[in-house]
């Protein structure tokens, strides 16, 4: 997956800070992820402190889901 020449985008939230950031990008290459290929746009998500690791990619239906799960708490931590 060649991702060098996107421009990835830190999260609002992370203030700068380094540590747990996510950052995002949005694609219309959809070969750097063959079983999504169909798509137009393919939205990507990296970890910041690890830009040469693992990436996911999200068809534009599940990056809205994604999103939605984020607004409502989905995701929050109940520890």
């Amino acid at each position: 997956m060649d991702l060098t020449n996107v421009r990835w985008r830190k999260a609002s939230y992370s203030g700068g800070n380094a540590g747990g950031c996510v950052e995002v990008t949005v694609t219309r290459d959809t070969t750097i992820a063959p079983h999504k290929s169909g798509e137009d746009v393919l939205y990507m998500m990296r970890d910041s402190k690890d830009p040469d690791g693992p990436k996911l990619a999200f068809t534009a239906a599940e990056w809205d889901a994604f999103i939605a799960g984020v607004k409502d708490g989905e995701f929050d931590s109940i520890a």
